[in-house]
Formats: structure tokens, C-alpha cells, sequence
């Protein structure tokens, strides 16, 4: 499977498999994926290959914190963020300033009415 510049292999590495995080205090994100047309947010804190019955690789199965809709916890793939289209032919995007940071701290941030809200002031 080809990652592109959205999930390339350097950023691929920093992402713990997945469940190795499972029940620890402190997990964190390790990569932030937006839509730079409206205001939905994944944060990956590991991931996995998936791969068909002959081992080859066919996507990649993320979990961590979602903020869309509502706020959650959950698994997305990176085959669906990568066909998610928005106007004037806009693509999802990997926020490439984004530090690790800890997911109960995000989820905290975004239950109090988002990260960046205040920051025109």
C-alpha cells in the first residue's frame, strides 16, 4: 500500500501497534489528521497493517481520539481518510507541526469547546 505524503514511513514508525497501548494511563497521540474544510480531527495513538490472505498489505487500521461530529474514542482507517473529498478538490491533511501529546489531555481540550477557539484574541 502507498502512503503518501499523508502517513509516510518515518511517521508510520512512531505509532505503537496496535493494542500495545491498551488499559495505560497516558497513551498518546502520535499524529493528528484534519479536514482543513470543516473541523474534524483524528488523532492516532497506534495502528496496524491489514493485510489479505496473502500477507499483502491493504490498509492500515488506526485508533485513538476522534473529534467530528461528537467527540470519541475509536478505529478509523487510513483508506478512509485518504477518500474523504471536500470542496475545490480538498484532501485530508496530517498536521506536520502536531508534538505527541497525551489523549486524555486532547480529549479534555476538545470537551471544553475545542483547541484554537481563543486563539484570535
Amino acid at each position: 500500500m502507498e502512503y503518501t505524503g499523508l502517513f509516510p514511513d518515518d511517521v508510520r514508525a512512531t505509532l505503537p501497534g496496535m493494542y500495545n497501548e491498551e488499559n495505560q494511563a497516558g497513551s498518546k497521540a502520535m499524529v493528528k489528521f484534519f479536514t482543513p474544510w470543516h473541523n474534524w480531527t483524528w488523532y492516532a495513538s497506534e495502528g496496524s497493517s491489514i493485510v489479505n490472505e496473502s500477507g499483502k498489505e491493504i490498509d492500515y487500521m488506526f485508533y485513538g481520539l476522534v473529534n467530528g461530529d461528537f467527540l470519541e474514542y475509536g478505529y478509523f482507517s487510513l483508506s478512509s481518510l485518504q477518500s474523504l473529498d471536500g470542496p475545490a478538490g480538498l484532501k485530508v491533511e496530517r498536521d506536520m507541526l502536531f508534538e505527541p501529546t497525551p489523549l486524555d489531555e486532547l480529549h479534555d481540550q476538545h470537551s471544553d469547546g475545542g483547541v484554537g477557539e481563543d486563539d484570535e484574541d
